[in-house]
């Protein structure tokens, strides 16, 4: 058996019927919107994914796009929040 890093990203997406999907549509079936999205992620494996995603927040830290948190004692540089694969808002 794989180990689930090496497998494909959706391989083992879970549908849960409770809920609503945006990326599958009651009949596990990729909504339209997403289908492009799908097609260029789905042959990355989870640990590609996770690399890339790095990668990413590594150039947004590197470009400076961050802002800074501030606690009792320290202050902290983060990156603005983001997600490599993005949600879709349809019109």
């Amino acid at each position: 058996m794989k180990k689930t890093t090496t497998l494909p990203l959706f391989s083992t997406y879970e549908l849960d019927s409770r809920f609503y999907d945006e990326l599958f549509n009651k009949n596990d079936e990729i909504r339209e919107v997403y289908k492009t999205l799908y097609n260029l992620f789905g042959s990355y494996s989870v640990s590609e994914f996770d690399r890339l995603n790095k990668k990413a927040k590594d150039s947004f830290f590197n470009l400076g796009i961050t802002f800074q948190v501030y606690g009792e004692k320290e202050v902290k540089e983060k990156i603005f929040p983001f997600d490599l694969f993005p949600r879709i808002i349809k019109k």
